[in-house]
Order: C-alpha cells, then sequence, then structure tokens
C-alpha cells in the first residue's frame, strides 16, 4: 500500500512542479531569500546520487535472519534505554507511522499556495531534492552499515515467519527511515515558509504541525516494534539538520557558510562557518 501511496505523492509533485515551471521562468528572485549556483547544486546532487548508490550496494550485502539467529536472540542482551521496544508490535501503528510520512512528503506541494514560492518553485524543488536524496542516502548506508537487528525480531510473541517475512529489512534498524524522512520534510518546509514570510504568524503553525506529524511518526515506529528509541533519535537529528542546512545553504545571505559533501572514509555533510 505504502509503495503505491508514495508513488502517488511523487506523481502529484512532479505535475504541480511541473505547472509552476512558466511562473517561475517570471520570478522576480530579487526577492526570494534563496539562489542556486551550478557548482554547488552539482555537487550536492553528485554527492547524494553516490550516497543513494553506496546504500544500494551495501543492502544487496546483507542477508536475512534465519531461525536458528532468531531463536537464539535474548532482548536482554539490549540495553535497557532500548530494551522496552523489544515488547512492542503494533501494525496499526506502523500503517499510522506510514501515513504521517506520505503526509509530510506530500507537504512541499502546499508551499505552492504561497505567491513568493509559486514564481520560485524550481528553486524549492530542486533544493528540496537535493536535500532528500541526501538525507535517504545517508539513511540508507547507514542501515547497511549497522547492521542492526529490528526490536520485533525479540518479540518472543511472534512467531518465526511473522520475524523472518521482511527479509533482509529486518536487519536494517538503524536510523530510522521513517523518521529521518519526516523531521527532513517537516523541517524544511517550516524553514522555507518562515524565511518567505518573516512576519507572518502562521509560522508557528507551520512549524508546530509539522513538527508534530514527525513526533507521531516517530513514536509510531516506536509502537510498531520497528525501531529503538536510538534509531528514531538519530533519524530525527539528522532529518531535522539537513532539513535546516539545506535552506541555509542557499541563502542568499549564506556567504558565510559552506555545505560540503564528504564522501570516502568518512561520508556525510561539513557545514563550514565563516566569521570574518
Amino acid at each position: 500500500m505504502i509503495k503505491n501511496l508514495k508513488l502517488k505523492i511523487s506523481l502529484t509533485n512532479l505535475v504541480l512542479f511541473s505547472f509552476c515551471i512558466p511562473a517561475s521562468l517570471y520570478a522576480q528572485k530579487s526577492n526570494f531569500p534563496y539562489e542556486l549556483s551550478t557548482l554547488k547544486e552539482g555537487l550536492l546532487l553528485t554527492a547524494g546520487l553516490s550516497l543513494e548508490s553506496w546504500g544500494f550496494l551495501l543492502k544487496k550485502d546483507q542477508h536475512k535472519p534465519n531461525y536458528d539467529e532468531i531463536s537464539m536472540l535474548d532482548k536482554n542482551d539490549i540495553n535497557p534505554f532500548d530494551r522496552p521496544a523489544a515488547d512492542l508490535w503494533s501494525p496499526k501503528a506502523r500503517l499510522t507511522s506510514d501515513i504521517g510520512l506520505a503526509i509530510l512528503e506530500m507537504s512541499p506541494a502546499f508551499l505552492i499556495l504561497q505567491e513568493r514560492i509559486r514564481y520560485n518553485i524550481f528553486t524549492t524543488y530542486i533544493m528540496y531534492l537535493e536535500g532528500w536524496v541526501l538525507n535517504d542516502g545517508l539513511t540508507g548506508i547507514s542501515k547497511g552499515l549497522a547492521n542492526r537487528k529490528r526490536p520485533y525480531l525479540y518479540n518472543k510473541s511472534l512467531s518465526p515467519e511473522e520475524k523472518s517475512e521482511k527479509g533482509n529489512d529486518a536487519v536494517r534498524s538503524f536510523y530510522s527511515g521513517h523518521t529521518s524522512h519526516s523531521f527532513y520534510s517537516a523541517v524544511f518546509v517550516s524553514k522555507i515558509f518562515s524565511d518567505t514570510n518573516p512576519l507572518s504568524n502562521y509560522r508557528y503553525i507551520v512549524w508546530g504541525s509539522t513538527l508534530a506529524i514527525a513526533g507521531t511518526v516517530a513514536y509510531m515506529r516506536y509502537r510498531s516494534g520497528m525501531h529503538f528509541p536510538s534509531d528514531i533519535a538519530a533519524g530525527a537529528l539528522t532529518g531535522a539538520a539537513i532539513g535546516y542546512i539545506i535552506p541555509v545553504a542557499h541563502s542568499r545571505n549564506s556567504g558565510r557558510y559552506a555545505l560540503i559533501p564528504l564522501i570516502g572514509h568518512y561520508s556525510g555533510l561539513m557545514v563550514k562557518i565563516n566569521f570574518n
């Protein structure tokens, strides 16, 4: 279900984006707080796609846990902070988290309701795409390297068949992709709205509502037995950081900031700040 829903969301965003391109050609860009640069966008997109490719290769090498491995798992081996998650399982909570994520990934489409954003939609969507790819790539690499078993594998109330039906996804617990993408979209949309409407009282409503949905997604990933609290915390911090950094790095007043992709032994993003 969620795969079809995400496909519909992607198509909807694409259609809205396409309709707004003609308007963006006549944008008064000097009034928009963000700008693109060929070098910066090329580096960010290349870094994001490289991270995505690495994450995909890591996923291919992960193996599905067998019955013997699952039967030997003991929740007492989990650290006390994360241990309560091993007793949780809720398909309803999982579905709720899927719906919440879908809503937030759809939220950038609502930015076109603002005329100032609508006439600069190309810049806005390129920024969103770059951040989304970077966030997804980092999430995939983390899952592939950590190889952490999901909480439900420790749950004694589930049968071995139920535990093994997800294949190698069962060892992709750290960190939570639902949470990282939810907080990425929430912070990105809220930051864009706030910067383009600095005097609007609706800023607080946008921040509050998007973060509330993201927080609900995070909690439902815990309640569903899909993630440990540490998975969720890491996902929230990573997604929120990227959602904030991307707009800042594209700000017309960002001369003091530099966003540097890192690919190699250490992969990620480095923010350089010039205080001179």
